[in-house]
């Protein structure tokens, strides 16, 4: 998915968390703040992503570290992310944005390894590569889901 397609994602997820919690209004602001922060994230293994670029000495250690789309965009470090966090309502959007992200890309081509570190084998939804309208097809269907459930839970 593109930088402004998992930022959509991000803005999204923190209307979703904002319209379940009823926060005050600079609650909401942070809530915002946090999840579209937190729906780039799991990009920074990848230096030419919006955030590799913003932080390239940092996407650069992570990359040659754990590569791109394994450890960092594992569902084994968002439940470890979830455990650490879940404490609070900055924590649990925080991981909702990061878990948005996770979402979105196991809809492209490249998927994710969704059992890493047991497994590197990427499972993916998708034919579809990333870039393009389809990252934004994709995510509005994902959003619609997400907001059936949401809306018809809460």
């Amino acid at each position: 998915m593109s930088g402004s397609a998992h930022m959509a994602m991000g803005v999204f997820i923190g209307a979703m968390v904002v319209y379940v919690a009823r926060p005050d209004v600079i609650e909401s602001a942070v809530i915002f703040g946090v999840t579209t922060t937190a729906s780039l994230l799991p990009d920074i293994d990848e230096p030419r992503s919006k955030i590799g670029r913003r932080y390239p000495v940092i996407s650069f250690i992570i990359h040659f570290l754990c590569g791109h789309r394994y450890l960092i965009h594992s569902p084994f470090l968002l439940a470890i992310l979830y455990y650490l966090l879940n404490s609070n309502l900055q924590g649990i959007s925080f991981v909702a944005g990061y878990g948005g992200h996770l979402l979105q890309d196991l809809f492209t081509a490249g998927g994710l390894a969704l059992l890493y570190p047991f497994s590197r084998r990427r499972i993916s939804l998708s034919p579809f590569r990333t870039g393009g309208i389809t990252d934004w097809l994709m995510t509005g269907v994902l959003m619609i889901i997400i907001f059936k459930i949401v809306t018809e839970r809460w």
